[in-house]
């Protein structure tokens, strides 16, 4: 007889939580003394149970005949989940988007890649910020200190409370640590300038940079020096690597003020995205689980719920090149910088988009065990050309053809001074020959 909704579902889920526990309690033997509320009436265990029952059995054919349903609308079969065809430009947010066809909701996408185009370009009045290097040094190089207008973000600590809708509008203290937004740009780092008084000593192996990327900060480290060859020569580079995705770890064993961060009880190597994707489970890793260049303290191993690739089977595609190719380059992030000038020839960043099931009681699903379940892979790659390396190796070479400058200069001003010297020792002799008295002899 209820007419409100709101009510009508509130007493439904009221009564699906207080018959689950009645029930439950019933089959650890602990008696049927209990009620469940249905509405405004309390009802016995046992007639909770017995409803409860049939509902489960009612559930199958119910939801069939509800996909059946909505499967006119989204084009499908009458199987749960629900697939929306839409176009890869659709899905991936590049300049389209698409909508719900039973919910009519538009402005939908992944938004996992960044055109850098409406709509997913920065809103009106929110910018980036950068800095000047010849002010903050390291961190004036390609370097971002501001997203959206904000320093930090309050989401990723429980601690934090927001005080407007600023993502900055906390107050940080001992319990609350905001993320922070703000690094490297990746395409671009502190060069070496030769060991110059204008170069920097970051770029070296082991070093590990914070990197920023559309909200998202993660470590990158150099892992490998090596050469590329090219037709003007061969390009020393130092390769960098993502070694962290910046998962919040801190205070996992609880001995700290404050509460643990989100990610202490999640899968390993995986970061909680859930407070930037308005609450939906979703975690940012590597593609394909494969976390051999990652690092984390034992603190964090310790409190990880379980691996992620122990938990799927994830089946790679065969049969040509592309697929075959189960190098780890393949699928990993990989920086190539020229160290003397810091300039990026060749990026790769991939990652990979996950949605976490089963880590939350389900009664309609009580089996499904918590797992990290792949949705969404994605993989950049820019490779510079090659006139842009033989740029480079110019650069690179700069040093040695500036000393080959100074010694043909010191060469040939030796030789000008020879000359001038015996053009010199000339002159005097010839002036000596003219001034000297001539003696005449009669014979």
């Amino acid at each position: 007889m209820e007419k409100d909704t709101q009510v009508k579902l509130a007493s439904v889920g009221a009564f699906l939580a207080t018959a689950s526990a009645a029930a439950a309690k019933a089959a650890k033997g602990e008696g049927t003394s209990g009620t469940c509320q249905l509405g405004a009436f309390a009802l016995p265990a046992l007639k909770c149970i017995h409803v409860l029952t049939q509902i489960q059995q009612m559930m199958p054919t119910s939801w069939a005949g509800t996909m059946k349903h909505m499967s006119k609308a989204y084009g499908t079969g009458a199987a749960a989940p629900v697939f929306i065809r839409v176009k890869v430009k659709e899905a991936l947010g590049f300049n389209a988007s698409f909508t719900d066809p039973l919910l009519q909701m538009g402005g939908l996408s992944f938004s996992v890649l960044h055109s850098h185009l409406p709509p997913q370009s920065d809103p009106p009045g929110l910018a980036r910020y950068a800095q000047m290097s010849s002010k903050f040094a390291n961190e004036g190089t390609s370097y971002i200190t501001k997203f959206y207008d904000a320093s930090h973000d309050c989401r990723y600590d429980p601690d934090c409370k927001l005080g407007s809708a600023s993502l900055d509008s906390c107050e940080a203290s001992d319990t609350c640590t905001p993320a922070d937004l703000r690094g490297y740009m990746s395409t671009g780092f502190p060069g070496r300038m030769w060991g110059t008084a204008l170069g920097f000593e970051d770029l070296q192996m082991g070093r590990t940079f914070q990197s920023f990327k559309n909200g998202k900060t993660s470590e990158l480290s150099a892992v490998h020096e090596n050469v590329v060859a090219s037709a003007n020569g061969e390009l020393e580079y130092l390769e960098l690597t993502l070694s962290g995705l910046k998962a919040r770890i801190e205070n996992c064993d609880g001995k700290e003020p404050g509460s643990p961060g989100i990610d202490c009880a999640g899968p390993l190597h995986a970061a909680n995205l859930a407070p930037a994707a308005r609450g939906l489970p979703l975690y940012l890793s590597m593609p394909y689980f494969d976390n051999r260049l990652l690092v984390t303290s034992m603190e964090a191993q310790k409190a990880a719920a379980y691996h992620p690739a122990n938990r799927v089977v994830i089946s790679k595609c065969t049969g040509n090149s592309w697929c075959d190719d189960s190098s780890f380059g393949r699928h990993n992030t990989s920086l190539w910088v020229e160290p003397q000038s810091g300039v990026v020839f060749r990026a790769q960043v991939a990652t990979q988009t996950n949605l976490r099931l089963g880590f939350m009681p389900s009664m309609l699903h009580p089996n499904i065990n918590d797992t990290l379940v792949p949705i969404y892979w994605a993989a950049e790659s820019v490779v510079a050309p090659e006139r842009m390396l033989n740029v480079l190796i110019d650069i690179q070479g700069a040093p040695n053809k500036l000393d080959g400058f100074f010694l043909m200069c010191v060469l040939g001003g030796a030789v000008f001074l020879l000359c001038g010297c015996f053009g010199l020792s000339f002159i005097v002799y010839e002036w000596k020959c003219k001034t000297s008295p001539v003696k005449v002899v009669d014979i």
